[in-house]
């Protein structure tokens, strides 16, 4: 199982968002020009919105959990986002 994965499962299972937030800070950290949350989630493979209908009534539960995973994504990485640039303010 790849990293990306990992990840993903703790999204999708609902588990401790710790490891996926470390993951984010780290890959912003490296990468000091992104100022986009969807580029972060989709660099690390995270769960996005490809795919899954945009009406929600017309979405699986599979898809209905792929969504909610991937708002948390984007969510992680927006907060990723803005400790990172709280930190260069400093």
């Amino acid at each position: 199982m790849t990293r990306a994965d990992r990840l993903s499962r703790v999204l999708l299972e609902g588990g401790d968002p710790a490891p996926v937030i470390d993951a984010l800070r780290q890959w912003l950290d490296g990468h000091q020009e992104c100022t986009d949350p969807a580029e972060a989630v989709s660099a690390l493979g995270l769960p996005d919105m490809t795919g899954i209908p945009e009406d929600p009534c017309q979405r699986t539960s599979g898809e209905q959990r792929r969504a909610a995973a991937a708002r948390d994504a984007l969510q992680h990485a927006g907060y990723a986002l803005r400790i990172r640039d709280a930190g260069e303010q400093r």
